[in-house]
């Protein structure tokens, strides 16, 4: 367990500076502003993962596929306070593809456009995943490769991000006690022990393949 731990800090580490030169993690991200909505502010007080795909992209429709087998399995799990988002690329093949990513998940769909570049916006690339925790703030940016979903990275950082905290969001949550109390479920730290037991046993086969890459 020990093992596995150390490795996952250096997985987390290296997602963490693969996207040192666009996002800063920690921080609330800009507005995001699709069909005259806030799409960001109404997800306070849940964990949002939101994945930048490029629907005219083979690998783009295979990530959203994973996605939301990830989705279904976390909920599986009883991870039921995390919100989905996938932004479409601006580019007009990638827009006339839409109903390709839309048709593959139970996920929200916003489109990027030339006038309202959402990637820009969040500073990510294709195949980007971002996870903000329930203040907002950005855990987590996990560049392509990284983001690739039938490896770990992406639901180590989800998990991370809902159990651990990386941004000490509960203690910006302290001087807010009625917020608070509307983020947490009932039995949470009671579920914890177990749950992580459970999901470091699933993720270890997967954590040695990258032990090379950390040598």
């Amino acid at each position: 367990m020990a093992r596995l731990s150390m490795l996952v800090a250096a997985f987390l580490s290296l997602v963490v500076m693969g996207a040192e030169a666009t996002s800063k993690r920690c921080t609330l991200p800009p507005t995001v502003i699709a069909n005259d909505k806030d799409l960001m502010g109404p997800r306070r007080g849940t964990v949002t993962v939101v994945a930048l795909l490029q629907a005219s992209r083979q690998l783009s429709l295979t990530q959203a596929s994973l996605l939301e087998s990830l989705r279904k399995k976390l909920e599986r799990d009883g991870l039921v306070e995390i919100s989905y988002l996938i932004i479409n690329s601006k580019q007009s093949y990638a827009q006339s593809s839409r109903d390709h990513l839309t048709s593959r998940v139970n996920i929200p769909v916003h489109q990027a456009t030339q006038e309202n570049d959402i990637w820009k916006t969040l500073g990510g690339r294709t195949d980007d995943l971002l996870i903000y925790d329930r203040c907002g703030l950005l855990s987590y940016h996990i560049p392509y490769p990284l983001s690739w979903l039938r490896d770990p990275y992406t639901e180590t950082a989800i998990l991370s991000t809902y159990h651990k905290d990386p941004c000490n969001c509960e203690e910006k949550l302290t001087a807010q006690p009625l917020l608070k109390e509307t983020m947490d479920g009932p039995g949470e730290e009671q579920k914890l022990g177990l749950f992580v037991d459970n999901r470091a046993r699933r993720i270890s086969r997967h954590v040695k393949r990258g032990e090379k890459e950390l040598d």
